[in-house]
């Protein structure tokens, strides 16, 4: 079981990230607001994978990745510039589309494909699908 933390600073976009990835089959445990409950929550957990915002009111999506180490996976979601933001630390980059027209991915196809390839691969990487309902997020 994949065990998930989606951190985003509004509540809209955490119960739509959320719902997204529910309806596609994966539990999310733990719904956080700041980098440090997102912390918090795979320390609880013993491990898993942070769906974040590029960045959050207390730290970026980098400085989430660098405080875990290799105890989880983090997946930063947000537009080019601001992913560009995040840092050096390893971890995966999920772009949003500028204009959700642009984009074919089914909605949650990407977000969840990299949940599942984080977890269970131990791959830090993810293709760059974009997920069309976020654009109005950010």
């Amino acid at each position: 079981m994949i065990r998930i933390a989606v951190a985003f600073s509004g509540e809209e976009g955490r119960q739509i990230l959320c719902r997204m990835l529910e309806t596609r089959g994966f539990s999310v445990r733990f719904r956080c607001r700041t980098g440090a409950e997102a912390i918090r929550a795979v320390k609880t957990m013993g491990g898993g994978t942070v769906v974040c915002a590029a960045r959050l009111s207390d730290m970026s999506a980098g400085e989430i990745a660098e405080a875990l180490g290799s105890g989880a996976s983090v997946i930063a979601v947000g537009r080019p510039a601001q992913l560009e933001a995040c840092g050096s630390a390893p971890f995966a980059l999920l772009p949003v589309p500028l204009g959700a027209e642009k984009s074919t991915a089914p909605p949650a196809y990407s977000i969840t494909d990299a949940c599942s390839r984080t977890q269970e691969n131990g791959s830090r990487s993810c293709g760059s699908a974009c997920v069309p309902y976020f654009v109005q997020l950010f």
